[in-house]
């Protein structure tokens, strides 16, 4: 894929923070170093830790500092005052492929205490084993941890991967810790509680992830498996840090550098690079600037070849049914892998991303946009079949596989029409949207009554129809049709996901736009009235 459509932007970097607590070193942010509770912690009401002894001694001390009272554990709604603190944290815009890793000089966080013991970490003889031992240490990361933007869209593939990653850990202490931090951090999330221990797990896992990339023990696999692993903690945790494990520098891309020379690669480190792009895809909207730096990105390999599914990873046959749509769900993966290919292009038109305002700036983005227009158009010319006709009726009998399938088609749909909105406001200067981007409104509108009408339950709504219910309501302008997305979007209750926090963005920007009467850039009023980036969505 061609970098040059994405630029690189100039931002301002912050200098390391090398005295006060451990939330305020981990934030990169000045601290008072008030004891027992700095003023920090005490006005994000975060647990307040200092390091007795020595810099790098790895013992460390909690005050009492009170947990903020939310549904979350990190922030409830996006009232200017409620939200400031949190979002404040993803401060401005960096650039984190120039900051390098913000763990370097942290050898003080390679406790291991939250690791197996030795006798954990024995090796065994088979895979069925392996796989055994890996979901009796990790029972929560393989039967609950769903990462949000990949799943529901790769749900069977993620299963079989997270149930093979469990098993490595075993016998790979670097992937054990990756596992640890991701378990505790959803875990908690889900549960409501507080993710301070979540936090100090992952700057352990970070840590003995440093040493990991230092030494040649370890090959492509286990390495890009803790790299996903370390990835998908920052996105859920994205009020609290920055996403950097791939804006780093050497050695990582030393190491990509020699393994892309060395194709194929096996189909779990394909499956992962797809899943990495698609959190590259999330993280670039709304003028963000990804997960990836360009040189990892460019290094990565892009495969347009059918990715193989992950069913041979385990010795047991697939659930009953699963196998026979096996078929369809990879025709609706390719498609939705393509779909983010050219969202990532639409965001690079972006005037957070691009220069825009002069004649000849305003000409390349329109000759550019027509480009990813046809791109566009030509993939729902070749769509897969399911996406021409009714879903009812078209699966398997087994009433969970029917469920998934039914709701991947009405995704794929809506995705594919919130990408026409998405488009056209990337590029656009006109103050209302195209016909285009009007007509594709409605087609999402549809979709989703649709799906709620026979779906099993109507006082839920999957996460994923987040990105198109936020498309469809900043191109309304009525009341009327605000509400109606509100209403859909309050039916989604998912932490991982922000849901809370995205809903009511949306609300405030509506409300901003209706009042206004022409389109308002999400990002400058995320950052004016809030004091940080919009979440991921």
């Amino acid at each position: 894929m061609d970098l040059t459509r994405y630029p690189a932007v100039t931002t301002w970097r912050s200098s390391r923070s090398k005295t006060g607590c451990t939330t305020c070193r981990s934030r990169r942010v000045k601290c008072d170093e008030r004891r027992p509770v700095c003023h920090n912690c005490s006005r994000l009401r975060k647990k307040c830790g200092y390091l007795e002894g020595h810099e790098h001694d790895s013992r460390l001390t909690y005050s009492s500092a009170p947990v903020l009272p939310t549904s979350t554990g990190i922030n409830q709604g996006l009232g200017q005052e409620a939200l400031s603190p949190s979002m404040a944290l993803l401060n401005s815009d960096f650039d984190l492929g120039e900051w390098g890793d913000i763990l370097e000089d942290s050898d003080w966080l390679g406790s291991s205490s939250i690791l197996p013991s030795a006798e954990d970490l024995s090796s065994h003889t088979t895979r069925q084993d392996s796989l055994e031992r890996g979901s009796n240490m990790f029972p929560y990361f393989t039967s609950s941890v769903n990462p949000p933007f990949i799943t529901p869209f790769d749900s069977a593939n993620w299963d079989l991967a997270r149930q093979y990653i469990a098993g490595l850990a075993p016998s790979n202490t670097f992937i054990a810790a990756a596992i640890q931090c991701v378990q505790v951090l959803y875990r908690s999330l889900d549960q409501g509680n507080d993710i301070s221990d979540a936090m100090q797990s992952y700057f352990s896992a970070k840590s003995i992830y440093l040493t990991m990339l230092s030494s040649d023990d370890q090959g492509l696999e286990p390495v890009l498996i803790v790299t996903f692993l370390l990835c998908i903690f920052e996105i859920v945790a994205q009020q609290e840090m920055i996403p950097h494990t791939l804006k780093q520098k050497d050695p990582l891309i030393s190491k990509i550098d020699t393994w892309a020379k060395l194709q194929p690669w096996p189909p779990i480190a394909r499956r992962i690079t797809v899943w990495l792009r698609w959190l590259h895809t999330k993280s670039m909207h709304l003028g963000g600037r990804g997960i990836l730096s360009p040189q990892i990105f460019a290094l990565l390999p892009v495969d347009r070849h059918p990715v193989p599914p992950l069913f041979f990873l385990h010795e047991d046959p697939p659930e009953p049914g699963l196998e026979l749509l096996e078929p369809t769900m990879s025709a609706l993966f390719h498609f939705y892998d393509e779909l983010q290919d050219i969202s990532v292009q639409a965001s690079a038109l972006n005037r957070h991303h691009r220069s825009r305002g002069t004649v000849a700036d305003e000409t390349g983005v329109h000759w550019i946009s027509i480009n990813i227009a046809n791109h566009l158009n030509s993939l729902w010319q070749t769509r897969p079949w399911l996406l021409r006709h009714p879903t009812t009726g078209l699966f398997s009998s087994h009433l969970q596989h029917n469920q998934l399938c039914d709701m991947l088609v009405v995704l794929c749909r809506v995705c594919y029409f919130a990408e026409t909105i998405y488009l056209d406001r990337a590029q656009s200067k006109d103050r209302t949207a195209s016909p285009d981007a009007q007509r594709a409104r409605q087609e999402i509108r549809l979709s989703v009554d649709e799906f709620s009408s026979r779906a099993t339950t109507q006082k839920h709504l999957d996460a994923a129809f987040l990105w198109p219910l936020f498309l469809y309501a900043v191109e309304s302008r009525t009341g009327a049709d605000v509400d109606w997305a509100l209403s859909k979007l309050r039916l989604i209750q998912d932490p991982l996901w922000q849901s809370e926090t995205v809903t009511t963005f949306i609300q405030d920007l509506t409300s901003e736009q209706l009042s206004r009467g022409e389109r308002v850039d999400s990002r400058l009023f995320c950052l004016q009235r809030y004091g940080g980036p919009p979440p991921y969505i």
